[in-house]
């Protein structure tokens, strides 16, 4: 049976793989320059919409300074329902847009990785649109849940703070372990059961990727490189060669894939 110090152990293992996906995407695309002709696209998408949501958010602070009095209350409404649809209008288009380029650079990684084109075959495009509105509202449902903590005396605050981190982090981690798995026409049950089976490492994947949403430019290029990584990781779990090209060498071989704590002789 193994002890429990060593299913901790592989837990923070799996953990820290997640989190250093984006490092390993950026790594693979700046020994392997033909991928970023996949990867422009998608950084400037993001930029893009950045600069639209930042604008957005400038706009309804200058909305709330030029309030006062029952003409404040109306301004500070209308900001916090400005900013939420700006907020929510950037997820939308980033999953759409910056999604579209997304899939094109993992099929590029892929086949830049030994994959047969024969193996990739994506989702329909009706079918992903209606997963990402269902995944959208089940982030909505799940954070108005999480928010109502806050109407716990005392340690609502901290505990919902917290719960939000968690929630957020598993969506992020989700939601970019979804590329790669739809480039090979895997839907979202197969992504539920792959996630939660390596479940540490999404939530290390996941951690990054929203540490790095919250970082203004910086997250264009960053979130690129994540969607190289989360291929690799990918790849790596199902225990497929990850050094096809000679420049993978720097990446750690399939051959010491990290078990998950939901597998193994213990259980």
């Amino acid at each position: 049976m193994r002890n429990g110090k060593d299913r901790w152990s592989i837990h923070l293992r799996a953990f820290r793989d997640g989190l250093a996906a984006p490092w390993n995407g950026f790594r693979l695309l700046r020994g392997c320059r033909p991928l970023w002709r996949f990867a422009f696209l998608p950084i400037v998408f993001n930029l893009l919409l950045t600069a639209v949501l930042i604008g957005g958010i400038i706009g309804s602070a200058v909305l709330l300074a030029g309030g006062g009095g029952v003409g404040l209350l109306v301004a500070i409404a209308f900001a916090v329902i400005g900013i939420a649809t700006i907020a929510a209008s950037w997820f939308l288009f980033q999953a759409a847009l910056c999604g579209f380029f997304y899939a094109r650079l993992a099929r590029a990684v892929e086949l830049q990785l030994g994959t047969r084109p024969a193996d990739l075959r994506e989702l329909p495009v009706r079918r992903e649109i209606i997963d990402g509105i269902r995944s959208f509202a089940r982030l909505v449902l799940m954070k108005c849940l999480v928010l109502s903590l806050f109407l716990v005396p005392l340690v609502g605050g901290p505990l919902a703070i917290a719960g939000g981190v968690v929630v957020d982090a598993w969506f992020f981690g989700r939601e970019f372990f979804q590329i790669p798995l739809a480039v090979r026409g895997q839907d979202r049950d197969a992504l539920k059961v792959f996630t939660w089976r390596h479940r540490a490492t999404t939530f290390g994947l996941g951690l990054a990727t929203l540490l790095i949403s919250l970082v203004p430019i910086l997250s264009s290029v960053l979130l690129t490189t994540s969607v190289v990584g989360a291929v690799l990781l990918r790849r790596r779990l199902s225990g497929e060669p990850l050094c096809a090209p000679p420049v993978l060498g720097v990446i750690v071989p399939a051959a010491d894939a990290i078990p998950d704590a939901g597998t193994g002789p213990g259980r």
